[in-house]
């Protein structure tokens, strides 16, 4: 939530930011909000259902996938992130996955989405860069689904991230964005540059906390976003 609301006090309009948190974060909520966004920044956490996983640590989406057949046609059911309401008993459809305002918003469901003039959507979690890979056809997951659904450019990981390293990345990324005017491509690559270097700020308490003693941060810090789209 700290990352969310010192995002949007970066923007200088209160009144145009649609803030959504704690219990107030839903599907309905989010899907309501999203579309006609310039920008849309998910500081949630990402779930990738990886079917060769180990079955003793899967989750209730990987669990559910396991059970369904329906994956083998869309394999964008396999990725999404989650909202409010995800504790809650998970509700399936007819083929075994995982339906309905479950708490989690998959890629299959976003790519029913119209984000057409959304400029920026930002994955600020872990793995939302993942997704299952077809023959030819690339990697089927929340980047590609906001891709489809009209979104200009996307920003994903590849791993799973930091919560404060990620906050501190994503903080510098928006202050050269909009505060400093940068392309959005740019403003990614400057802030990750300040987190190798040390020259942010928040990046020495960070080493502190993770006993990084010496700069420059290790890759795992700052290195897990990838950007793709339009980088202006």
């Amino acid at each position: 939530m700290a990352e969310a609301r010192q995002i949007a006090g970066l923007w200088g309009s209160p009144e145009q930011v649609a803030l959504l948190e704690g219990t107030s974060a839903t599907e309905a909520a989010l899907q309501i909000a999203m579309p006609g966004s310039r920008f849309v920044h998910l500081a949630t956490h990402g779930v990738f259902a990886d079917l060769r996983s180990n079955e003793t640590q899967q989750s209730d989406l990987e669990r559910a996938a396991w059970q369904s057949t329906i994956y083998g046609r869309n394999p964008l059911t396999l990725s999404g992130v989650v909202l409010a309401e995800a504790s809650m008993p998970g509700r399936q459809n007819v083929w075994g996955i995982l339906a309905g305002q479950d708490g989690i918003l998959t890629a299959e469901e976003v790519v029913d989405m119209n984000l057409t003039g959304t400029e920026l959507v930002v994955l600020s979690a872990c793995d939302t860069g993942l997704g299952e890979v077809a023959g030819g056809e690339g990697v089927f997951g929340l980047q590609r689904a906001f891709s489809l659904a009209g979104a200009t450019s996307v920003v994903a990981s590849l791993w799973k991230v930091e919560d404060m390293a990620t906050k501190t990345l994503m903080v510098e990324f928006y202050r050269n964005l909009w505060k400093r005017k940068l392309g959005k491509l740019d403003a990614l690559r400057q802030a990750q540059l300040a987190m190798l270097k040390n020259d942010e700020p928040s990046a020495g308490t960070l080493r502190r906390r993770t006993n990084q003693t010496r700069a420059p941060l290790p890759p795992f810090f700052w290195a897990a976003f990838a950007f793709s789209g339009n980088w202006r």
